[in-house]
């Protein structure tokens, strides 16, 4: 007769499946830094206002105004009064402005949710042709290996 009622705990670490491994983003950052990184560095040459980042990232605004002010007192973003808002935009000035835009676009930009979204659908020889067909993003490497004719490459 089985014995009901006991609970025996699962001592030990736990596996990492896929579905519980951290992604880069995620080790990098915290959410909302993500989202502020990712929209500041993933579109630079665009200029946001505060309350529009709050809205793009959904995030509380006394976070999103946390980071901002975080980001422009290092330099690493610039602040321009325009009106009575004040817009943010990648300082290209600052000595890791490439490192970040390539760690945004890689994490929380396209790369990511690319490589998180394939993921369960392809076996180690997909993930080759899909590197060549999406060129050096995809492999890692910024675009600076990417060939044009790659993409014909494994296929047929």
């Amino acid at each position: 007769m089985p014995i009901l009622g006991i609970n025996i705990p699962k001592m030990g670490m736990k596996s990492n499946t896929p579905s519980m491994q951290t992604s880069l983003a995620d080790a990098l950052f915290s959410g909302t830094q993500q989202r502020v990184l990712g929209l500041i560095f993933g579109q630079p040459e665009r200029s946001f206002y505060a309350t529009e980042l709050i809205g793009l990232t959904g995030a509380g605004s006394g976070a999103v105004q946390r980071e901002l002010a975080r980001l422009a007192q290092s330099g690493l973003v610039t602040v321009h009064p325009l009106g009575n808002q004040r817009h943010y935009r990648a300082n290209p000035d600052s000595p890791i402005y490439v490192e970040l835009c390539g760690i945004a676009l890689k994490t929380v930009g396209l790369a990511e949710p690319l490589r998180e979204a394939l993921a369960p659908l392809a076996n180690e020889k997909d993930h080759r042709r899909l590197r060549l067909r999406l060129g050096g993003q995809a492999a890692g490497y910024g675009g600076k290996r990417h060939r044009p004719d790659a993409d014909s490459a494994g296929s047929g």
